[in-house]
């Protein structure tokens, strides 16, 4: 019995790749690229062999089974042939075994020796039995055959599938795995770029804790500045606190100076008055004066 699948279906182990680097520098191992797929189909794979071996081992033993059952079927039944009645009931239990008890017993009582065709009797009835039971468990070991079968065959489609499955995933991986070293590359280059310029930062920083003097002189001089500029805000806060108490006085004094120009303005005004009243009497008086002159 062949499967109809070929093959072991299973990938090549990957050797673990190491990154070369100068003598000089740490040698880094760097770890075996697990692919979890690859794993489950491997697993898969290794599952239905096992199933495959189980049920080659099932299909031998039923083989042997049935070779032991046909082999006992094969054999003569070893009955004295004291009559010709006895002969045909041996031959009769060999091809179809359907004789009646009842029957064997109204052709066998003629006979004197009754005891011994009772015996024979009871012994043809316990091989029809027994043929009945191995017919049975033939018939059933041909089923359990027939089913094996069927499962091989579909254990050998489902393992082809799976090396389809392999077989294509190995090629994905292929493709992942030229697409990883672009990638490498590429990470490697701006790993390096990346370096350049962690270079020229220390390098900058080595520059700056030179002139750290120089820093720390105009940083003084700085602080020298800004407690001047303190200095300075607060003698101007004072002041315009002063300017502003300035402020207020003189608006006070301004608003008193205007009442008193107001009252002023107003006694201006009543003595206008007063003025033009006596002009308007003394020019009466003199043009009646002028009148009277005329007259």
């Amino acid at each position: 019995m062949s499967l109809r699948s070929t093959g072991t279906g299973t990938l090549p182990k990957k050797k673990s790749s190491f990154s070369t680097l100068p003598h000089t520098e740490k040698l880094i191992i760097m770890p075996r690229q697990v692919d979890p797929e690859k794993d489950i189909l491997k697993n898969e794979i290794k599952i239905l062999k096992e199933k495959i071996e189980e049920l080659n081992l099932r299909v031998e033993e039923e083989i042997m089974n049935r070779q032991i059952l046909e082999n006992e079927l094969q054999q003569p039944i070893e009955i004295p042939q004291y009559s010709r009645t006895i002969r045909r009931m041996h031959r009769d239990s060999q091809s179809n075994l359907i004789d009646d008890q009842s029957n064997i017993k109204e052709e066998v009582d003629q006979y004197e020796d009754v005891e011994f065709v009772e015996i024979s009797l009871r012994d043809l009835i316990q091989l029809k039995q027994k043929h009945s039971a191995l017919s049975v468990s033939l018939e059933s070991a041909n089923e359990q055959i027939t089913i094996l079968r069927q499962q091989i065959d579909q254990s050998a489609d489902s393992l082809l599938e799976q090396k389809q499955k392999v077989s294509t995933a190995s090629k994905t991986n292929e493709a992942n795995n030229a697409q990883s070293n672009s990638q490498k590359k590429l990470e490697k280059k701006q790993q390096d770029e990346e370096l350049i310029q962690i270079q020229q930062l220390n390098k900058k920083l080595e520059d700056m804790k030179k002139n750290s003097k120089e820093t720390e002189i105009a940083n003084k001089q700085l602080k020298e500045q800004v407690a001047k500029l303190e200095e300075g805000n607060k003698k101007l806060s004072e002041l315009n606190l002063i300017l502003q108490k300035k402020a207020q006085n003189t608006e006070t004094e301004i608003e008193q100076k205007n009442k008193i120009i107001q009252k002023k303005d107003e006694e201006i005004s009543e003595l206008t008055k007063t003025l033009k009243s006596n002009k308007e009497e003394s020019n009466k008086k003199i043009f009646h004066q002028q009148e009277i002159i005329n007259s």
